[in-house]
Formats: structure tokens, C-alpha cells, sequence
């Protein structure tokens, strides 16, 4: 183990979300080397989730090529942007508010309906 690279120091963005900084870091070390990931991620599964969501969406907007055969491409953008805008949001104080929830959950439901179509 003494010649792998902890990938939460690489420096390569969107690889870790551990949430480590603490007496615990040594444990979190090893489990991280074991399997890519360590038990911080959980803490609050959902933020990490979307950490790693957000950035391959917005990349997979720019460099898909196609859409589904039931939408145009500017419904299928559209789309993307409302799974986007809720993965940036979902640990917003605003999901109290009704209509901020209803704008975020519709996002959330469109990203299950067309998860089989996040392929290019």
C-alpha cells in the first residue's frame, strides 16, 4: 500500500468527495486506496451523488451528438438543463419552498425517465 496514491490527493478533480480533515483520515486512507472511495462519501450520499452528476451532465451536454427519437434536440437541451439545475441544487434551503421543490424534483424525475438515454 505504501506505493498507491491516496486519489484524494492527485489532485484530479471529480475523482474523491471525501470529507475527511480529521483524526479519522488514516482509516479513511486505507479504505480509499481499497476501493476508490471511503466511508465519508455516505455521510451525506446524496450531496456526493450530485458532486459527481453535475460535471459529467454538463460535459455530456456539450459533447452528445444525438437525442431520443421522441424529442428534438432543443427539448432534449432543455431537458439536460432541468437535470443539471437540480443536481446543482439539491441541498439548497430553498426545497422548502413549493415552487423551488416542484422546479427541482421535475429535474430529478426527467434524470430517472431518461436515464437509460445518457448515451452518446
Amino acid at each position: 500500500m505504501n506505493n498507491e496514491k491516496d486519489p484524494k490527493y492527485l489532485g484530479i478533480p471529480n475523482i474523491c468527495f471525501s470529507l475527511t480533515e480529521n483524526k479519522r483520515e488514516i482509516k479513511y486512507k486505507k479504505q480509499r486506496l481499497k476501493r476508490g472511495f471511503d466511508d465519508s462519501e455516505t455521510w451525506s450520499l446524496y450531496t456526493t451523488i450530485a458532486s459527481f452528476i453535475v460535471p459529467r451532465l454538463k460535459r455530456f451536454k456539450k459533447v452528445n451528438n444525438g437525442f431520443p427519437a421522441d424529442l428534438t434536440s432543443e427539448e432534449w437541451n432543455t431537458i439536460l438543463d432541468k437535470m443539471i439545475f437540480s443536481f446543482e441544487n439539491c441541498d439548497h434551503d430553498k426545497l422548502f419552498e413549493k415552487e423551488f421543490y416542484d422546479k427541482y424534483e421535475e429535474g430529478i424525475n426527467l434524470f430517472a425517465k431518461y436515464f437509460m438515454n445518457l448515451w452518446w
